[in-house]
């Protein structure tokens, strides 16, 4: 059992903070280490979300706190939906069942990442560096617009816990290109930030339905607003994208997040960037009821007795719409 706990920093991982109470505790086995503060044997730490942390441990910290500023959960659950409640009670108690429902990369290997800027001013100002919450999620330093270093610390699920701190890696000490503040990357890094700082609130809207109503009726393929044009989209954004760092967006992801086959968080913050949407509408998902002159229109054809095929030669849009939007709206 162990008595101390070190402060976290602003925007801090909770993960670098067990590091560098680890380094700070005396402890000289981090397997030794590890068994005083998680619940399970051999538990590896988890970088980005959280661990299942004993109880006595749990009474030291302000869950709700950590949850909200210390770990990526606020992220992860962007595209969630009615599921983000569930996962959010679940993580307030350190219950490692909540990680199941969130749309993370199935990638084995993740380098963390930090910044030069500050790594320096983090020295200075508490006297040690720590990994920044935000930079796990961005090519770009929002606070100083460098692009951002890996470093040899890597995130494995297989790999043992070995509580490295910022501070115990080499640092490059290569010149860093800091870029303007219009720069795409910049303004993003500094939008994903302010995403991350909004308040977490709980909504039954999925995020198919969502995009579907924020987006322009010029992406749609007709005027009945029930087909994305996923081509004319892509295309757009990719123009728009085109000096962005890591662009990996597809076509078929993009057809995915609009369909609800795919919770991609990054996808959905690039497709909600690209259509202007402030913060606030992309961590809050609310129910919007669009109005649609073109559905009305259908329906009022409808009940006065024509069938399907002549309100589709009527409207001049493929019969197979009108008995979608006939059926969802009977």
């Amino acid at each position: 059992m162990i008595g101390y706990l070190a402060d976290i920093y602003p925007d801090e991982l909770i993960s670098s903070c067990l590091c560098r109470t680890y380094k700070h505790s005396g402890y000289c086995s981090c397997i030794g280490f590890g068994k005083e503060i998680f619940k399970k044997k051999n538990e590896c730490i988890d970088y980005f979300l959280f661990n299942n942390l004993k109880n006595y441990l749990k009474a030291m910290i302000n869950a709700k706190q950590i949850i909200h500023q210390n770990t990526l959960i606020p992220y992860y659950t962007l595209s969630l939906g009615s599921k983000k409640k569930e996962v959010y009670v679940k993580a307030l108690k350190f219950n490692r069942e909540a990680i199941k429902h969130l749309a993370i990369p199935k990638i084995n290997n993740r380098f963390l990442k930090y910044c030069t800027f500050c790594y320096q001013e983090d020295k200075k100002l508490h006297g040690e560096p720590y990994f920044h919450r935000i930079h796990q999620v961005v090519e770009v330093c929002p606070y100083h617009n460098c692009r951002l270093n890996r470093c040899s610390i890597i995130s494995h699920k297989n790999k043992s816990a070995s509580f490295k701190t910022l501070d115990d890696i080499e640092i490059k000490n290569t010149k860093q290109l800091v870029l303007k503040d219009n720069d795409i990357n910049v303004v993003y890094s500094k939008f994903v930030l302010e995403v991350l700082n909004q308040e977490i609130k709980f909504s039954k809207e999925s995020l198919s339905n969502y995009l579907r109503k924020v987006t322009p009726i010029r992406y749609y393929v007709d005027k009945s607003l029930c087909m994305i044009n996923s081509k004319k989209l892509f295309s757009e954004m990719k123009s728009f994208y085109k000096n962005f760092y890591d662009f990996d967006l597809t076509k078929y992801r993009v057809c995915s997040i609009y369909n609800g086959t795919q919770l991609n968080v990054r996808s959905y913050l690039l497709i909600a960037f690209f259509l202007g949407l402030s913060p606030i509408q992309v961590s809050n998902i609310k129910p919007i009821k669009r109005e649609n002159r073109f559905v009305n229109k259908t329906i009022k054809l409808y009940k006065e007795h024509h069938s399907i095929q002549k309100v589709s030669i009527l409207t001049g849009v493929d019969k197979r719409i009108i008995r979608r939007i006939v059926r969802s709206n009977s």
